[in-house]
């Protein structure tokens, strides 16, 4: 495996510096989830005072970021509140909160005594629950690997939560390693394939795999109705069972339609009752691919450089219904950030690309790299003889650690202007 620097000096003065990696195969990429530490509930809380609560304060009031651990008693909790059955214990609190239940402040104290608590306030009212998925973690924790980086979108900003089945760390969209699809599609966006053939730039859909929970396989339009996001808001009113499913597991259900569907997930419609005894969740498709993941937009299809977000319907504000990223309208030609990609060269070998992106307090024009629009990340793309290629998470999210050391520097900052790294969920790792 090789690593490289590139630093493009632009006219206006700018920098630009990328990180290539090569020398790796597909099948040498591994997916991995870093071990999860109540630090990463501060961590957010600390990420949303800096960088995300003064782009909107007053969107924000009271937010309460919290995790319940692994083998805490949780009996404590109803887990039917609302008519709405939880069993992931973090979607549990947050809607056992929202009904004002006195009791569940008394649980939210044990939390904080443990250091599972953290809190940031903005300038709106109200207090709202901010429940931290367990899959978060930073890419730096993952030792012994030759490389580790970060990959999949994830809810984290309050516009992705619009409802107790979205927790905070929730990666989406397909994922597909050694021949089994770990997540299925969502949202029709493009996904970088691998297969016998080769390796494709697809457009998955949702409804073209089947789900299997309890023993029961459900296929959308055969025994079941499958809504999802941006399409769907709120499920219609229905008979049955409504399954919200998120990361691999059904978090909750309810008798009847009617509900919300999370963010970073998707609703089951069953026209009968179901009573669940385990809610894991497991994806079943005719497909043969043996790697893919599904994050977008596309930065080259079969060696032409994208011009924009096509294949992102979403992206386009105003189209659908309200969906991130269009809470934050981005120009494909200006909207400089860091950005992570992986594509294909001609041979069919897989290369990583990492934009490096410096945070805002402190810049220094010409000294430290300003990140890239969408359009210069395709156009060096197409520089290196990427064939295909697919952007990942980019944003404070980017990094790359390689032999166990980041080579750039990270986007986000504390408010003393020190690189402060930013837990995520989806991370891909290679030796």
């Amino acid at each position: 495996m090789e690593s490289t620097i590139e630093t493009i000096q632009n006219p206006d003065g700018n920098i630009q510096r990328f990180q290539i990696v090569t020398g790796f195969a597909w099948k040498d990429i591994k997916l991995a989830h870093a071990p999860f530490s109540g630090a990463y509930v501060g961590q957010l809380a600390q990420l949303y005072r800096v960088a995300i609560i003064p782009k909107a304060p007053e969107e924000c009031g009271h937010l309460v970021f919290f995790h319940v651990p692994e083998g805490m008693d949780t009996s404590a909790m109803p887990a039917t509140i609302g008519g709405v059955t939880y069993y992931d214990p973090n979607a549990n609190l947050a809607a056992w909160i929202e009904s004002g239940d006195p009791e569940s402040l008394r649980f939210l104290s044990q939390l904080e005594k443990r250091g599972y608590v953290d809190t940031a306030d903005g300038k709106g009212g109200g207090v709202r629950p901010m429940p931290v998925s367990g899959r978060f973690g930073f890419v730096s924790d993952l030792k012994g690997h030759q490389l580790a980086c970060n990959a999949h979108f994830f809810l984290m900003d309050t516009y992705d939560a619009q409802s107790p089945y979205d927790l905070f760390g929730t990666p989406y969209g397909m994922t597909v390693e050694g021949g089994r699809m770990v997540l299925p599609p969502l949202h029709h966006r493009p996904a970088l394939a691998v297969d016998k053939d080769g390796v494709h730039i697809i457009h998955p859909e949702l409804k073209d795999v089947a789900m299997v929970i309890d023993g029961v396989t459900y296929r959308h339009g055969v025994n079941c109705t499958f809504y999802e996001r941006p399409d769907t808001e709120q499920t219609p009113a229905a008979k049955g069972s409504a399954l919200m499913v998120a990361d691999g597991r059904v978090v909750a259900s309810k008798q009847g339609g009617r509900v919300r569907v999370p963010m970073g997930g998707f609703v089951i419609q069953v026209p009968g009752h179901v009573s669940l005894m385990n809610p894991a969740v497991s994806c079943r498709t005719k497909n043969s691919y043996q790697f893919a993941l599904q994050v977008g937009p596309a930065m080259m299809v079969e060696g032409n450089m994208a011009a924009g977000f096509d294949g992102c319907p979403f992206c386009h504000y105003g189209k659908m219904s309200p969906f991130p990223p269009t809470v934050y309208p981005l120009s494909w030609e200006t909207g400089r950030a860091g950005r992570m990609v992986l594509g294909n060269d001609q041979a069919g070998n897989p290369v990583l690309v990492w934009a490096e992106a410096a945070g805002a307090l402190g810049y220094e024009k010409g000294k430290e790299s300003c990140g890239c629009s969408l359009s210069e990340m395709a156009s060096f793309c197409q520089k290196l003889g990427l064939v295909n290629a697919i952007n990942l998470d980019g944003g404070g999210s980017s990094q790359i650690c390689y032999q166990g050391s980041r080579l750039l520097h990270l986007k986000d900052r504390t408010a003393e202007n020190k690189e402060a790294e930013r837990p995520v969920p989806g991370i891909l790792t290679i030796g």
